[in-house]
């Protein structure tokens, strides 16, 4: 039966709780319905979390009515015995929604390996929706070192049902993946990861308030101290340049160690409209994770980048580089932390207003591959071949 004659689709949030991942959530909802315009849609969630994610659709014209119902997850805290019955709750609740409905498409927005285990069992064992997709976020990232012990092998391991189809946000991440895991035909998709804010007004000319390198996102895990000693070794230099922190410092008690080079670092999260407001004024991102943790992840912080128009300046990493293949000069690609200093400092030196306005021109066309109707037709190419 071709996908176009869904009778519902039903998206189900199996773990994040309040903001996590809900302007994700909002764009996944904004592309399935540009794919599938007018089928009726089901989200299922932890109750604040909806919250968020009706917040971020805020502006977005939806084509068919959306069915909030919210559901009790996993407590990540409970004993393995009691987590693991929820888990099965989780789950199977999607399943047994779609199963009453028939010709459903059930979307999981991101899973864990313990969760996969028991949703491959479920589909093997019973009758199942028409189509299920099942979401890869940073999970990936435990295939390596490779071993037949890791619990994400072993879900890769069991026979894949003919209705399950595992996404990943990134053709890059696919490629890195299929010289893992060997899928069936059609088991394994890629698409670019959504954003609404790839679909805002975007003014591709430099910023007046001068040269200002930003940090997006949270402190953790992103590479943050080397941001920090990049901007206070420039500061040291002479060179006139203004940081800023776009997002949050995780650790509360850390934020004075900041704050001579990021004044407006905050372990407090900022509001959407705040975090718009930073990242508009930015000249250029600075991103300093480890390049070998997006072998297999995508990366938020390249996407917002990209949406706001500014090129970074970027460590280079297999998922970063995918996308300057695609669209050219998007920014700068750094083998090392001492090389993005001296990009820092050129540029800091005797800014290249030339190559600056057509990175930003470069931007503007790459970032329409995020936006939920290119999206949307990537989830609908995958369905119906």
């Amino acid at each position: 039966m071709p996908a176009e004659h869904y009778k519902t689709i039903l998206l189900c949030e199996p773990h994040c709780r309040g903001f996590e991942h809900a302007q994700f959530n909002a764009a996944l909802i904004a592309s399935v319905q540009s794919a599938f315009p007018g089928t009726p849609l089901v989200f299922m969630g932890e109750e604040s979390h909806l919250s968020h994610v009706r917040s971020w659709l805020r502006g977005w014209t939806v084509t068919a009515p959306i069915n909030w119902r919210v559901m009790e997850i996993e407590d990540p805290s409970a004993p393995y015995i009691t987590g693991t019955f929820q888990r099965v709750l989780v789950y199977r609740a999607p399943l047994h929604f779609a199963n009453d409905i028939g010709d459903a498409l059930v979307v999981y927005c991101s899973t864990a390996p313990k969760g996969l285990l028991l949703l491959k069992l479920m589909l093997l064992g019973r009758r199942s929706p028409k189509d299920v997709l099942a979401l890869f976020h940073n999970q990936l990232a435990r295939l390596l070192p490779f071993s037949v012990f890791n619990e994400l092998n072993l879900m890769f391991s069991l026979p894949q049902p003919r209705a399950l189809t595992f996404l990943v946000l990134g053709e890059s991440i696919r490629e890195a993946v299929t010289q893992l895991v060997r899928f069936r035909p059609g088991g394994l998709g890629a698409i670019d990861q959504p954003s609404l804010l790839a679909t805002r007004a975007l003014d591709v000319a430099q910023q007046s308030s001068g040269l200002r390198f930003g940090f997006l996102g949270v402190s953790l895990n992103k590479g943050f101290d080397e941001f920090i000693l990049l901007a206070r070794r420039l500061r040291a230099s002479g060179a006139s340049v203004r940081y800023s922190m776009v997002g949050t410092i995780n650790h509360p008690a850390n934020v004075v160690w900041f704050q001579d080079v990021l004044p407006d670092a905050s372990s407090t999260p900022i509001t959407a409209e705040e975090y718009q407001r930073r990242a508009e004024a930015l000249t250029y991102v600075v991103w300093t994770a480890a390049p070998r943790d997006y072998d297999l992840r995508a990366s938020a912080t390249f996407v917002d980048a990209m949406c706001f128009g500014k090129p970074g300046i970027y460590l280079r990493n297999r998922y970063v580089e995918h996308y300057f293949h695609r669209f050219g000069d998007i920014g700068y690609l750094c083998d090392d932390v001492e090389s993005m200093y001296g990009v820092m400092k050129e540029v800091s030196d005797r800014f290249p207003r030339e190559r600056y306005l057509e990175q930003t021109r470069n931007i503007a066309v790459a970032r329409g591959c995020f936006s939920p109707e290119r999206v949307g037709g990537q989830l609908r190419n995958i369905l119906t071949t």
